[in-house]
Order: C-alpha cells, then sequence, then structure tokens
C-alpha cells in the first residue's frame, strides 16, 4: 500500500490482479482516500460487505475510491469471484 498527499488526508492505494485481492488488515487513518486498481485481465468489483459503498464494475485497468469518514473494520469482496476479500481498519 503506498502513500500520498490528497486534499490534505493521505491517499491509500490497493491494488489487484487476477484473482487475488491483497491481504486483509490494512490501516488508513480517518479522512484517508483508499483507491482499489484492477491490474488484472479480467473484471471485478470492490463491494463493501454491508452495501455502503462500492462499484459494480472494476474492468481492467480501472480504478475505484472510497473516502473512509469513520474509525472501524470495513469489509469488502468482489461480486463476480467468490473468496475475492479484505478488510480495511480505519483509526
Amino acid at each position: 500500500m503506498g502513500a500520498g498527499t490528497l486534499f490534505g488526508a493521505a491517499a491509500q492505494a490497493v491494488v489487484g490482479g487476477g484473482f487475488v485481492l491483497p491481504p486483509g488488515g490494512q490501516g488508513v487513518a480517518v479522512g484517508d482516500v483508499v483507491t482499489w486498481t484492477n491490474s488484472g485481465a479480467e473484471g471485478h468489483t470492490v463491494s463493501a460487505s454491508d452495501g455502503a459503498w462500492g462499484n459494480n464494475d472494476l474492468e481492467p485497468g480501472d480504478s475505484y475510491s472510497h473516502t473512509f469518514t469513520a474509525a472501524g473494520t470495513y469489509s469488502y469482496f468482489c461480486l463476480v469471484h467468490d473468496g475475492m476479500n479484505g478488510t480495511i481498519t480505519v483509526q
């Protein structure tokens, strides 16, 4: 996960390729922007387990960003591929 500065908040990157999402438990701060990028050859999604946020069409090369505004542990998954999931811990 890389970090940079974006409008006063850190920008965190999550890159997924093939059929693997990065391991869970990645930590970010409240206000951070997390960006998922599909570096694989097939379409994927990034969907919050509770349905609160997500992208239903993440084609190869596409990215999706979400700003986390509250502390907690957020689970996400790919609607297309069973077993592709991860968590983001916001502190």
